[in-house]
């Protein structure tokens, strides 16, 4: 016979799977009296010796106030620590549980922030109305003194050289395209310019004395950043198009070859191309852009037509009757189509069940993911892992339409 409480340990332990599975951050689960029944942590960062003390901080913290938390209405806190980490805790009072959710390198109050914590009081508190907490701050030691900044001549620059960087209205051109999702034309652009080299990595400007490759290196890590920012000017998720900077930047911090590095400039705008035409399609209007942005962040949170309309102050039946005419699809069928796609990455890029990426990706049910997986992919999720794991290429059933 299982008792109620191992019950309710085995939920939050499936749960907090789910949520380390599709954010990245470690979860805790602690009892009253603050033995860890179960923990999901990057192995990198879990053995850093700040994260370790930060921890133990936190649970002597807790154990100092917790008589005052069981006593109030709070039951969650933001605890920062000296060594730089957040962590965010929930006292899940009708189990006897805390769930300590980090340590997580953000400040409170970022997107990110209020992205991991949103989505933590829905999977563990559903039932509760959700306000951000305010938290409890530890002192955050500061260096005592900045080295001197660089400063830079204007009459130098302009009267005893010669122009070194890349030309303005090449950036504004290339720019313009990325911001209309013209992905010919960014291709068109890299391909026929022929002073890429000398103009894009700046022969003439080393940033590596002697070391031409890491220089060019770290010009691909400034293009990078400039491609990332236009995405999210363009309404890409931030945290989603720095993620896919860091990893191309870790991508050319392995090559060796300067010819590599240029070729791999070229795609990065490429791709922040095609994620500002996935995130923003150009064709929709601003409406239609907002709402399918909001399903992009959001569509592992239990989100309804009705909460993105009260977010955006619209009526329901205009939003659903602009939706359905711009993409071709109602609300929902969009909406699934985000959540196929999010799970099909994990399904290849994970060994995670079946049941705990359809937690992850916002669907309650396993047998409900898989028949909406099946009738957009064409084949269960199974099946789908089961053929990309030897290679084979599965086309799409049906795909989002974008005019």
């Amino acid at each position: 016979m299982i008792e109620k409480n191992q019950i309710d340990i085995r939920l939050l332990e499936e749960k907090a799977s789910s949520f380390h599975l599709i954010s990245g951050e470690g979860v805790t689960g602690v009892d009253l009296e603050l033995n860890i029944y179960f923990s999901y942590m990057d192995s990198k960062t879990s053995s850093k010796l700040d994260d370790q003390r930060a921890l133990t901080d936190l649970l002597a913290w807790i154990k100092n106030n917790q008589n005052e938390m069981l006593e109030t209405n709070h039951s969650y806190i933001l605890f920062l620590s000296s060594y730089s980490w957040m962590f965010y805790v929930q006292l899940l009072k009708n189990t006897g549980h805390y769930i300590i959710l980090g340590p997580i390198q953000e400040l409170p109050g970022t997107e990110k922030t209020q992205h991991l914590i949103r989505l933590c009081s829905w999977l563990f508190q559903s039932n509760d109305t959700f306000s951000m907490p305010q938290p409890t701050t530890y002192a955050i030691p500061y260096e005592s003194e900045l080295p001197a900044s660089p400063d830079v001549s204007l009459l130098q620059i302009y009267y005893e050289q010669e122009f070194i960087h890349f030309p303005l209205e090449k950036g504004m051109y290339l720019k313009a395209k990325m911001l209309a999702g013209d992905i010919k034309a960014i291709q068109d652009f890299f391909d026929s310019y022929k002073n890429i080299q000398s103009e894009l990595v700046y022969d003439h400007i080393e940033l590596a004395k002697g070391d031409l490759v890491r220089s060019t290196k770290n010009h691909f890590i400034a293009l990078c950043a400039v491609a990332s920012t236009i995405a999210m000017e363009a309404g890409t998720d931030d945290e989603y198009a720095r993620t896919i900077a860091d990893k191309y930047i870790l991508q050319v911090e392995n090559m060796h070859s300067r010819v590599e590095i240029i070729k791999l400039i070229r795609e990065v705008f490429l791709k922040f191309t095609a994620i500002i035409n996935e995130y923003s399609n150009p064709n929709y209007s601003a409406l239609v852009k907002s709402t399918i942005q909001y399903m992009n962040t959001h569509f592992f949170e239990k989100i309804t037509l009705n909460e993105v309309a009260t977010k955006l102050e619209k009526n329901p039946s205009y939003i659903s009757d602009k939706v359905n005419k711009e993409t071709g699809q109602s609300f929902n069928a969009n909406l699934n189509q985000i959540r196929i796609k999010e799970s099909k990455q994990l399904l290849t890029q994970t060994q995670k069940s079946v049941h705990d990426i359809a937690i992850a990706v916002g669907f309650e049910y396993q047998n409900y993911f898989a028949k909406v997986f099946k009738k957009i992919v064409g084949v269960t999720p199974v099946q789908y892992r089961n053929k990309r794991s030897i290679g084979v290429e599965v086309p799409e059933a049906s795909s989002m339409k974008s005019k």
